[in-house]
């Protein structure tokens, strides 16, 4: 077999034996799986419902590899540790590594907004070194100035780049991070209000949502970063990445790494294999982030709503119906207003939001008007209770995100997609998973939200809703060993009756 480099996103791979061909195919290929759970660690009845909700029986196969009429094989970079008995991963020699990590250092030490600490200093060597790169740094590891000082050594060797983050109030929160380290690069903004799409700049900050209407351009960057790179598990954030075919440099950051075999491909395919460079856990022993206590609320329902729920082996019925249970929703309103400290309660479907959002304007005993309370930013300041989703303009996210910082037993009804994910509220105390959850991502990035350091908290509390009734009662089980069990935090358990 003959191996050629094609571009900055792919080998060409020629004059394959049988075996070679069978090994790539075997190897770049895997089942999409609707499933977010790992069926081994579950119980037979819990698979079973697992399986009436996933519709198991569908699969589809994601291929990492292309078939070129049978004159060679196209793969992505990153794929080459799935097949090492084919294609050897390039090995550096140790003189030249320590030779380029003191040049890093330097360049380093010139462009840092503030002295960095040792496991971001060796995540920038690292991405620079291998050019091809993720680095995994938990939430609240200061990702933001890893990636400016990044970009700022790479413009600085007159390349031209684009940093990819999942929603605009992160393009936002970003161009304000580099503005506050007094890095100097001009940049475009593209997403939301920022409509022009040109990447005429040295840097361009885009949401992943713009650049998937501009891959014609992408050919054009030198680098490419992707913040939150776990979001590249999304077809269409991996087709960005590979689409930057003369980016010689391209560079994941994320504080988790997707379980799905699928998910975690893609991320691979794309940067090459994931280096961890601190944890949650590591953090916290530093002193470098706060302690998080798991408050484990487990909501027992009376004997006939479970029955009822049981009559639908359907999901997304049962999940309607436990929204709907009206003692829940009231249960969760007067623990917010009850917490000491900033809180955030998280949500995934409007209407429930809404609900638990009015419900705590009426217990602060608030007048207000239920078609404009949702987006109005004087009011909710005034009383200290915030609404955030995707309707709330960007510049309004990022308004309450920085007001946050001068609060004092404020609310945040969130949307768990956009607060889960990369938002940074310092002065944070308290979450609530309002809605039942399930993926390890969402669940371990809401916890990064509560690590970062503020002299207001010694710790921070998780309060994690375990409905034990119908398809969400083994749902706690899988937050339990892939979110909190790992980083060793601290449980506290109580039964509540909401009836």
């Amino acid at each position: 077999m003959n191996v050629t480099k094609f571009n900055e996103s792919f080998y060409f791979c020629e004059n394959l034996t049988e075996k070679e061909a069978r090994l790539i195919s075997d190897r770049l290929k895997v089942k999409k799986d609707k499933s977010i759970y790992i069926e081994s660690k579950m119980s037979e009845r819990d698979v079973k419902m697992f399986n009436s909700y996933n519709n198991s029986s569908y699969r589809k196969f994601y291929r990492y590899y292309e078939d070129k009429n049978n004159k060679g094989v196209i793969i992505p970079l990153g794929s080459i540790c799935y097949i090492p008995e084919l294609i050897q991963e390039p090995q550096l020699q140790e003189s030249y590594i320590n030779e380029y990590s003191q040049k890093i250092l330097k360049l380093i030490q010139i462009f840092q907004p503030f002295e960095l600490y040792e496991f971001q200093k060796r995540a920038i060597i690292g991405a620079l070194l291998h050019k091809h790169h993720f680095i995994k740094a938990c939430t609240g590891s200061g990702k933001s100035a890893i990636i400016s000082v990044l970009i700022k050594i790479l413009t600085s060797m007159n390349l031209k780049g684009l940093l990819l983050v999942p929603n605009i109030s992160l393009v936002n929160q970003f161009n304000n991070d580099l503005n506050d380290y007094k890095i100097d690069i001009d940049r475009r903004l593209i997403g939301g209000i920022y409509r022009e799409k040109k990447l005429d700049k040295p840097l361009t900050i885009s949401t992943w949502q713009s650049a998937s209407k501009f891959k014609e351009l992408l050919k054009e960057v030198d680098f490419i970063i992707v913040d939150e790179g776990h979001t590249v598990q999304g077809s269409e954030v991996y087709d960005i990445v590979e689409k930057c075919v003369n980016a010689k440099y391209k560079i994941g950051l994320s504080g988790t790494v997707p379980l799905m075999p699928e998910a975690e491909m893609s991320l691979i395919c794309s940067f090459g294999r994931p280096y961890t460079y601190v944890s949650a856990r590591d953090l916290i022993n530093s002193k470098l982030g706060t302690e998080i206590q798991i408050n484990h609320l487990k909501l027992q329902y009376p004997k006939e709503f479970k029955e009822k729920l049981k009559e639908n082996d359907n999901y997304s019925k049962q999940l309607k119906m436990l929204l709907e249970f009206k003692s829940r929703t009231n249960f969760l309103i007067n623990l917010t207003y009850s917490l000491k400290g900033n809180t955030v309660i998280l949500f995934d479907r409007i209407a429930y939001g809404l609900d638990i959002f009015y419900g705590i304007l009426r217990k602060k005993e608030i007048q207000f008007d239920s078609n404009s309370a949702y987006k109005d930013y004087f009011l909710q300041n005034s009383c200290n209770v915030f609404f955030v989703n995707g309707l709330i303009e960007g510049n309004q996210r990022e308004q309450i995100r920085k007001v946050m910082d001068s609060k004092e037993n404020a609310i945040i009804v969130a949307n768990m997609k956009i607060l889960s994910t990369g938002i940074n509220i310092r002065n944070l105390h308290n979450i609530i998973f309002g809605t039942p959850i399930k993926s390890y991502i969402t669940v371990t990035q809401s916890l990064g939200r509560l690590i970062r350091l503020h002299n207001s908290k010694d710790i921070s509390n998780v309060f994690d809703i375990d409905d034990r009734c119908g398809f969400f009662e083994y749902q706690y089980k899988y937050r339990l060993q892939n979110s909190y069990n790992p980083e060793k935090y601290k449980i506290l358990e109580q039964d509540i009756k909401i009836y």
